[in-house]
Order: structure tokens, then sequence, then C-alpha cells
């Protein structure tokens, strides 16, 4: 059956040619006038997530808080040229704000600093909580300091600092410097005072919730408009406080995750594109046929667009994990089809007429192998879909589509047509300098314009992407017009012996290896079993781990800023508790339970432990 199946292929190879070419400009269809489905989430389901979905539904924060983290390039924030330029940097956040340039893309120009009364400086905040402003009023008001910020000097700024820590006022600034700050006693204007050096501050900024789109913040991959917004808004407040950063660095805590992989993921794509080349650059060697690498590369353009349009159709959501790691699982298993496949034409043009059913005497013998590896591989990657994490759902299926369209068009379409057009149009018996060189500069170029027209189509602009693979199909196929050879289509059999089929040497010296190696069977196997006992006990060890920098770049502002928060912020810091509660608040006996509650959590400091043993320390600051 399968013969048969392969047999009419080839015998309607036009029309099995025709009718693929219609599938694709079908499906290129559906990214240019579709909308995307959005990003999958990478949360897990369970009760926790769809606790916080409540939440999120009921409760919607007035305010959307972002920290930042600034670190003194001479190790000491608490000076006046530190503090003088974070000043002037915030009155410019307050200015840009009035004039609605903090509006992200899409919302109507408007005002988002948030403006509240803070009890403990018993003042109204316009959207920010710095001690800068608070260190300013100090010197104003202060009898014996009467200066402004931007004209103080280092000593009247440490002592505006000293006045505010032994105030009852101190939090204000025992709460934003660094946990490595220090103190030693100084002589400041004729008084002894505490003459504090902290290597970095922390700086908040309010912002109005609702205007930017409402719910609770999380941070995490997401496709939701309202959390796009609040990352690019909380960029631009980045931006305007750090300024020229003279003085200073400044990182905002964890505010662009979206923003960041969709940006990581675009630099990533270049990798992509050197994965098409070096997987066209091996088929070239390995083939040594011009017609291999051009019919694969524009394979692997066309397997894009069946993977975009099959996924905006079916409504698979995207992600960083869809976007660029199932490409490369594509373009990986892609190749591999094809190289088997065109490689058993290769040898099979060599028993059978050249022009006459090589294709399916070539697919018969590989064709089983091929369809189990395919069964096997898209079996493995559905697995996925059990997963109740909708990025790794998505992923199985993503994948299974790609593999799947691999296996069509790399394994079925492209040998069909390496078979006639490598016999009506044998351009690589050409064996002279000059026919070499064009070879070896088409397939290079083929190389690089394929690949870069499936990075524009995955991280670009989809239909710019297309028309370059069009552009690249058409001139790819222009070679023949090119030096073509003057014994034209009619190959000697042993010409095609040498062109078609790639020297043994080094197939017979592996063999010879292998051969070896089942020669020693005992020192073979005890070999491979010490290296398995070896790394297995290697893998023992390992210990599980949820690093930042495994998913983001090292040297990223995110990355930098949560490190930096880890060194300057150390335990003093801790992770927000909600407790959601539903009931009947008319109920007295809900009253009494949620006081009996409220109570426990207050006369409990110490519960649980932290991930060295020692106890976790709880400190309740409770909303009622």
């Amino acid at each position: 059956m399968l013969h048969k199946i392969l047999s009419t292929i080839e015998r309607q190879s036009k029309i099995v040619l025709i009718l693929f070419g219609f599938v694709t400009i079908l499906l290129l269809l559906p990214p240019l006038f579709m909308d995307p489905p959005g990003q999958a989430s990478m949360d897990p389901s369970g009760k926790v997530f769809d606790l916080q979905k409540k939440i999120g539904d009921h409760f919607s924060p007035r305010t959307h808080i972002q920290t930042a983290v600034l670190e003194a390039k001479d190790g000491d924030a608490l000076t006046a040229k530190v503090l003088s330029e974070l000043f002037s940097n915030e009155k410019k956040l307050i200015e840009a704000d009035n004039n609605g340039e903090l509006t992200p893309k899409g919302l109507n120009k408007d005002s988002f600093l948030y403006v509240y009364f803070n009890p403990t400086t018993q003042t109204e905040v316009r959207g920010l909580s710095s001690i800068a402003v608070v260190i300013d009023k100090v010197l104003r008001s202060h009898p014996k300091l009467n200066v402004t910020l931007e004209k103080a000097t280092d000593e009247q700024v440490k002592y505006a600092v000293h006045t505010i820590l032994t105030s009852s006022k101190s939090e204000i600034v025992e709460n934003v410097i660094s946990v490595n700050s220090t103190s030693e006693q100084r002589e400041v204007l004729g008084e002894k005072i505490d003459w504090w050096i902290s290597p970095a501050i922390f700086i908040t900024t309010f912002s109005d919730n609702g205007k930017l789109g409402g719910g609770v913040y999380q941070v995490g991959i997401s496709s939701e408009p309202s959390v796009l917004n609040k990352e690019i808004f909380d960029r631009k407040v980045q931006e305007l406080l750090r300024g020229e950063q003279k003085t200073y660095k400044l990182w905002g805590i964890a505010i662009d995750v979206n923003l960041e992989s969709e940006e990581e993921g675009i630099k990533s794509g270049t990798y992509i594109t050197f994965t098409v080349i070096a997987a066209l650059a091996i088929m070239g060697v390995a083939l040594r046929s011009y017609w291999a690498i051009a019919l694969t590369g524009i394979g692997l353009g066309v397997l894009i667009i069946w993977l975009k349009g099959i996924s905006i159709l079916l409504g698979i959501k995207g992600g960083l994990v869809n976007d660029m790691i199932v490409p490369i699982a594509m373009i990986s298993f892609g190749v591999d089809f094809a190289v088997h496949t065109i490689r058993r034409i290769q040898q099979n043009q060599l028993k059978h007429s050249i022009n006459r059913f090589a294709f399916t005497s070539g697919m018969a013998g590989i064709s089983g192998a091929l369809l189990l590896a395919y069964l096997s591989n898209d079996i493995a990657f559905l697995a996925n879909a059990s997963s109740k994490i909708e990025s790794v759902i998505y992923f199985g299926v993503a994948a299974t589509i790609a593999i799947t369209s691999a296996f069509i068009v790399l394994g079925i379409i492209v040998p069909l047509g390496f078979t006639i057009i490598a016999s009506k149009y044998p351009v690589d018996i050409d064996r002279s300098k000059k026919g070499q060189i064009i070879n070896l500069v088409s397939g290079i170029c083929v190389a690089i314009g394929t690949g870069s027209s499936i990075i524009l189509m995955i991280a670009v602009n989809h239909l710019v992407g297309a028309l370059m693979l069009l552009i690249i199909g058409l001139l790819s196929m222009s070679r023949p017009f090119i030096s073509m050879p003057k014994k034209g289509t009619e190959l000697l059999e042993n010409e095609v012996n040498q062109i078609n089929t790639p020297e043994e040497s080094s197939s017979n010296k592996f063999v010879q290896i292998v051969t070896k190696l089942t020669e020693y069977r005992i020192v073979t196997l005890s070999l491979f079993a010490f290296v398995t006992v070896f790394f297995t006990w290697n893998a023992l060890k390992l210990e599980p781990s949820f690093n930042v920098e495994d998913f983001f770049d090292p040297d990223s502002d995110l990355v930098t800023g949560l490190d930096k928060t880890d060194i300057h912020l150390g335990e003093r810091g801790g992770e927000p508790g909600t407790i959601f509660i539903e009931g009947k608040l008319d109920n007295p006996e809900v009253i009494v339970d949620i006081k009996r509650l409220l109570s426990k959590l207050s006369e409990n400091k110490s519960v649980g432990k932290n991930s060295d043993g020692t106890p976790a320390v709880f400190e309740p600051h409770l909303v009622t």
C-alpha cells in the first residue's frame, strides 16, 4: 500500500506540487487577516491561581506600585550630589506626567501618578515616596540648615538624615536605605551626629491602577493589555528617574517581564537564522547537491508559513517557548527528514533509470522508518498536552503541528521536487572551477536568504518574510540558466555516481570503528556501563532551582535589578500574604471568626522555615 501511495504521488507529481502551493498560499492568509490568539500563560492551574483570579475580579487596588533600587557610583547614596540628581529627575517625572508623556500607547493621554495623603509626613504626595523629597523638606525647614537640596553640602545632608533617624519618623529613612548601611560618629554644625553611609536607596512610585487598566498586577508572562500597559508605564518612569545617571545607577525591580521576554526573544531569533544556515551547510557537505540546499531552504521557510497559519486557525496561543523553541525543533527534524530521503533517492538513481521512479524506489526503502520516527516524535511532543500549564500544553500541540508539517513538506514534497528538478536540470555535474564556485556561492546565498526570511516571518513581519522567501525561491530556480553544462540533461551513470553519491571514505571509517567495538564486547559494555553509572551518580546530586538567570539574560536590567535588591534589601523584605474570606459579614459568627483569625496572626511571630532550615519570621501588618 505504501508503495502504491508513493507511486501515485510520483505519477501525479504536478498535481501534488500545485496542491501544495495552493495550501501554502491559503495558510499565508490567517496571520495577515486574523488576530493572533494571544500569549499563553506560564502559570500552572490550581487553587492558588484560581484564588488569585478571584481576588483580581473582586478587588482591584487603587494604586499600581513600582519600586526601584538606586546604587551610588561612589558607594554612598546619602550625599548631596546623588540626592540632588535624583530630586531633579523626580521633578522631571512629575512634569512629564502632567503633560501626559507617560501615557502608554493605546490609552488616552492623561496623568497617571497617584495623589495620596502620607500619614507619616502629614503631607499630600504626588506619586512618589522618595527620601530625596523628605530630606529637601528638612533642609528647608530646619533652623540650622535653611537650604535647598540643590545647594546643600554633604554635611548638611548628613545632618538632615540624622535628624530624621532620631525622630518619630525614622522609618522614612530606615525602610529605604540598604541593609549594608554603616554609621560613625562625627561632629557636624557643632553637634555629634551619626554619619550614615548607604550604598543604595529604594524609591517607590504610585500610579492610578484604574487608569492603567485595573486588575491585580502579577509578575509573570501575560497577554493582558493592562499588564503590558503597566510595564510600558513603568519603563517610562524608570527612564525619567535614571536621567543621565551621572552619580548613580537605577533599576526598576521586576517591572518588565513581558517586554524583556519579547525583546530577548527577538534577539535570540538570530540563532534561528544561524541554525538554518548551519543545517543547510551540513546538508550541502553531506549530499553535495545545490538542489538539496535550495529546495530544503525553501521548504524550511514554507514550514514557518504552515506553522503560523495552522496555529492561528486552531487558536494556539503563542509565547517565548512557542515562537522560538518550536521553529528550531521543526528545522532540526525537517532537515533530518530531507537528508535521509534525498540521500536514499540519490543512491537509487544509480540502480534505476535516472528519470523514472527514482522517487518511489528511493522512498520505499526508507518511508517505513521515516513514518515510525515521525509518529514517535509526535507522541512525545503531544504528551506535553497533559500538563496543567497553559504554555506547555500549547507547546506540545504546536510542536506536533510542526513535526507533522516537517514530515509532509521536507519528508515528501521536497524529495519529490528534488527528483524532478535534479533530473531535468543537473547543475551538480558541472565540475569545472567556475561551476563549483557558482554552486557554492548560490548555496550560501540561498542558506542566508532563507534563514533571514524565516526570522523576518517569526519576529518582524510575516508578509515581508514571505515575500523575501518568494524572491529567494525564484532566484534559486534561476541557477540552471547560469553556466549550465553543455551535456544538457543526459547524465552518464559514472558521473551520477561521482556527483550524487558522496565519498564513502568517512562512512567506511565509521563502520570500521563500530565493527571493532563489537569485537571487544566485554570492554565496550563495561566502558559504557561505567560512564552511565558515573553520570547517574552526578545526576542524583542535581537540585531543583528556579533562578531568574536561567530564563533571562544575566546582564539585563530585569536580572540586575533583582540581584541589587537581594544585596541591598536582604532579609528585611518579605512576601505579602492575602487571606480571602467569603461569607455574610452581617452574620455575627463570621465577624467573631475573623477577629479570632487576626488575633492568632498577630500572636504568631515565627511560622515555617526558610530554605536554609532557619525559622521564618512572620511580622503581620494587618489591613482590616
